[in-house]
């Protein structure tokens, strides 16, 4: 777990500046009139940019959500590592019997 604890911590830090970065689009985006624009792609774009999604939370909302995010990882791995071990046995235990 030691491994798993010190990617945690990397993984809130980047996290943590990646909304920052998303704040800071969100901002310069917000700045251009953009719905009057008449490209539909450039449009689509902004209208894109414009939500700022998780990167709106306070830091402490973010990591928790970033560790709750990393635990459903941990678990969905560790539940395809069984899983392939399992049928693994299964075809060793099919095999034997023909």
């Amino acid at each position: 777990m030691r491994i798993h604890s010190i990617f945690l911590g990397f993984q809130l830090e980047v996290g943590a500046r990646v909304a920052e970065h998303a704040k800071n689009e969100w901002e310069e985006t917000n700045k251009f009139d953009w719905k009057t624009f008449k490209d539909d792609d450039i449009r689509r774009q902004f209208s894109m940019l414009s939500v700022l999604g998780t990167a709106a939370l306070p830091a402490e909302k973010l990591d928790q959500v970033r560790k709750v995010l990393s635990i459903c990882y941990q678990i969905t791995v560790f539940a395809r590592l069984v899983e392939r071990r399992n049928l693994g046995s299964r075809y060793k235990t099919w095999k034997n019997k023909n």
